[in-house]
């Protein structure tokens, strides 16, 4: 198969396996989505906003319960996490 540039792209097959994989993923990721946009519907966007980013955050630590030793965090990585955590704080206590 060419990509209509002249350079051919192979295409694997879909996998029955892989939709079984990924679609409580998809599936979270919608509801996360639909979420967000209730909060942003409800809320002030100055607070959903902030909370909103520390998704990284929460991926860093569940990565690390979940994967364990694999996935080592840095002193950079820490550093990060609590500026975020100093962020959300400082975003409660002006309410």
């Amino acid at each position: 198969m060419t990509s209509g540039r002249g350079v051919a792209v192979a295409r694997s097959p879909l996998r029955r396996g892989a939709l079984w994989a990924f679609a409580p993923a998809g599936l979270l990721l919608a509801l996360g989505y639909d979420a967000l946009l209730a909060a942003f519907d409800r809320g002030r966007v100055s607070i959903v906003a902030p909370l909103n980013a520390t998704g990284s955050l929460w991926t860093i630590l569940l990565a690390a319960l979940l994967i364990g030793r694999r996935e080592m965090i840095g002193r950079r990585a820490i550093a990060a996490g609590l500026l975020i955590v100093a962020g959300g704080a400082l975003i409660v206590a002006q309410r």
